[in-house]
């Protein structure tokens, strides 16, 4: 009965903090008043002790003996209650800034975010003297940011099988009836502002696959191609197509030479 009567008077008193708060405020407020009641319950057994010896008084008495050391006991209280309120503004200025620099980083991520977009479209197929082959892969470019160049142009070729690395050959001749549209590793060799569905080629040797191989992709569900490029700020912009899909959608198998 004593533990649950026990339990309830802790409860209780949890329950009155609560409800003035465990901000600052609370804090110093229930501070002042626990050294209060602390100077008033000495009080009252300096009063009883007094009584107890016949002194005229006994609370008078009891109030001026003890006000030296309650001075003490509260101006010791004063000191503490400020020194934890000035350590807890140290730390609250600290942990403001820590989470000031969290969300400028974040922000900064965002903002970095590239306003540059490219998208496959289709590819052409061709087979250099070296019986590697040729991807001339069709894309189209979103820009509506500030203007950027695109450079390093990679290709990779993803398959059930393993992945194949292209090579990015530069300054290839558009092919005979081909579409005419530019090439844009070229083309986005000199700052691109505000554009919308600029569309050209960039060309790839694939020295680990033939022509043939590469055709035969489209019936490997797996098969994927991915281009990326880098912009001006060095971000790395990314477009990936299912070679099936990508198959059905356009492409074109030129005859060897």
């Amino acid at each position: 009965m004593l533990s649950a009567f026990g339990h309830l008077l802790v409860r209780s008193w949890l329950a009155m903090v609560k409800a003035t708060g465990t901000n600052t405020l609370g804090f110093i407020v229930w501070t002042v008043v626990l050294t209060i009641v602390t100077w008033l319950a000495t009080v009252i057994q300096q009063t009883g002790t007094l009584r107890s010896k016949g002194t005229h008084h006994p609370f008078g008495t009891a109030v001026s003996q003890s006000l030296a050391a309650g001075s003490y006991s509260a101006g010791a209280v004063a000191i503490l209650t400020l020194f934890a309120w000035v350590l807890s503004c140290c730390f609250m200025v600290y942990n403001d800034h820590v989470s000031l620099v969290a969300d400028n980083i974040e922000l900064r991520k965002r903002l970095d975010v590239s306003t540059t977009s490219i998208r496959i479209k289709g590819m052409i197929m061709n087979q250099n003297q070296r019986h590697e082959a040729i991807a001339q892969i069709w894309l189209a470019v979103d820009n509506i940011g500030e203007s950027t160049t695109l450079r390093d142009w990679a290709l990779s070729i993803n398959t059930s099988k393993g992945v194949f690395p292209a090579a990015h050959t530069v300054g290839q001749p558009a092919l005979k009836g081909g579409l005419n549209i530019p090439f844009l590793d070229i083309e986005f060799q000199r700052p691109v502002g505000i554009v919308a569905d600029m569309q050209g080629y960039v060309t790839f040797a694939v020295p680990k696959l033939s022509q043939a191989q590469l055709a035969d992709l489209h019936l490997d569900p797996d098969a994927t191609l991915t281009v990326s490029a880098t912009d001006f700020r060095g971000r790395t912009i990314l477009a990936t197509r299912n070679i099936e899909q990508l198959w059905n959608e356009w492409h074109e198998v030129r005859p060897n030479k």
